[in-house]
């Protein structure tokens, strides 16, 4: 299947969009990028909350996600 190609910023409206709609979503989650990076060149995406086991709802909205865009490189 072929993925949509969109920007960094896109991409992150997305993962936001869908994280919004999912069942398990509470007020104050949100994808972000990497602390510290330039969105259009940041080289990954965070989480708030963070931690070291994010909830389940995190790794589900990002792989919806993943199966249907990419990311643009710069």
């Amino acid at each position: 299947m072929h993925r949509q190609l969109v920007t960094r910023v896109h991409y992150l409206a997305l993962l936001n969009s869908r994280l919004r709609k999912h069942p398990g979503y509470v007020d104050g989650m949100e994808f972000v990028f990497l602390r510290g990076s330039d969105p259009e060149t940041s080289p990954g995406f965070d989480w708030v909350p963070g931690g070291p086991n994010p909830p389940r709802v995190f790794a589900e909205v990002a792989a919806e996600v993943h199966a249907l865009f990419r990311v643009q490189e710069q």
